[in-house]
């Protein structure tokens, strides 16, 4: 075949095509792909509006729930369902400002979204200095404890020890009122109940509003010379109960070992057995927290919300009896925990202090 006979090569010579692959080198240098594996077949993209609205969507249910338990149950059945809707209101909180593995990049209120919606968030309501120590725990007779030792096979018993445990005391002591408390100062009667709402935890009128790790950062009480902030209280609930459910019944680990888990923050721990009429305190925090972040969104018309007062939750306790209600001899503020006694002769008493800061 002759040169004249070969096909047409859509008007580009063999120059033309050298340069073209020439660029086209420079261009792959240019623009880098990442390789990956896996299948092209995608799930459905959910944008943050999206994931915010079923996120409140879900504690509107727990609310909506919270709302028919407490109209036909009786009182003391409101422990159980006010632990419920804690666990609920931690698992809209870590969704809404922890976000994933404590990562701030993944909370649904993002830096972004909060300059959207142009909110921030309110400070903790300060609690005066004029407070009442009231002193929780118990106190535990000395005992013997018979250790025996058994042979393996046979299972007989080879020695006995007996091992003396002296008289403990456990004693916290707690500054009343508590953040969330705020206004709890007189017995709560059937004309004036013990409230639970976002104003008892926050100062809804005060200026000069927080970012949200601001928010979460500020400090709620001291546990004698500790500091637990807001966060640290939304953590522990919702590590340890309402994302998972975890026991936390020691708080001693081996010496020598670093402490992991629960053992590494027991002040929170000790905190999170603190019960007011029942309820864990740290409950009562999480439930107005929950509270306050969800009406604020509603009230400033940036999440929709239900069409009747069921969505702005108000749950509250009554004493049964007024007298002596902050005398030594008051049984609704209390500690859930146990005491590990320790082996010896001398009497031991453990004492620790709750307070607000300031």
């Amino acid at each position: 075949m002759s040169s004249d006979d070969r096909p047409a090569r859509d008007g580009r010579d063999e120059d033309s095509e050298a340069r073209g692959d020439e660029s086209q080198g420079k261009r792959d240098d240019l623009v880098q792909f990442v390789r990956t594996t896996g299948t092209q077949v995608t799930g459905r993209h959910r944008d943050k509006p999206e994931r915010i609205a079923e996120t409140v969507s879900d504690l509107e249910l727990a609310c909506e729930g919270a709302f028919s338990l407490a109209a036909r149950t009786e009182r003391g059945d409101r422990v159980r369902w006010g632990a419920a809707l804690a666990r609920a209101c931690s698992v809209f909180l870590r969704k809404m400002v922890i976000g994933d593995r404590n990562d701030p990049a993944t909370r649904l209120l993002d830096d972004s979204v909060l300059r959207t919606f142009g909110v921030g968030f309110a400070r903790l309501r300060r609690i005066p200095r004029k407070r009442r120590t009231i002193e929780v725990g118990w106190s535990m007779p000395p005992v013997i404890v018979a250790a025996q030792k058994r042979d393996k096979a046979p299972g007989s018993p080879e020695a006995t020890h007996l091992l003396p445990i002296a008289p403990h005391t456990l004693r916290i002591a707690i500054e009343w009122p508590l953040p969330g408390a705020a206004s709890w100062t007189s017995p709560p009667t059937v004309d004036r109940p013990w409230t639970m709402a976002p104003g008892e935890l926050f100062a809804l009128d005060a200026k000069g509003e927080l970012d949200c790790s601001a928010w979460l950062g500020q400090q709620l009480v001291m546990l004698d010379q500790r500091g637990i902030t807001l966060k640290d209280v939304l953590r522990t609930v919702v590590t340890f109960e309402g994302a998972h459910s975890i026991s936390v019944s020691r708080l001693l680990h081996p010496e020598g070992e670093q402490p992991k888990g629960p053992f590494r923050n027991p002040e929170r721990h000790i905190l999170d057995n603190v019960t007011v009429f029942g309820m864990k305190y740290t409950h009562l925090v999480v439930i107005e927290s929950a509270l306050y972040l969800y009406e604020m969104l509603a009230d400033g018309g940036h999440i929709a919300r239900l069409g009747d007062d069921k969505w702005r939750l108000r749950p509250s306790f009554v004493a049964e009896d007024e007298d002596g209600f902050f005398s030594g001899r008051q049984g609704w503020l209390g500690y859930a925990g146990g005491l590990i006694p320790g082996i010896g002769t001398p009497a031991r008493t453990i004492a620790h202090r709750i307070r607000a800061v300031g």
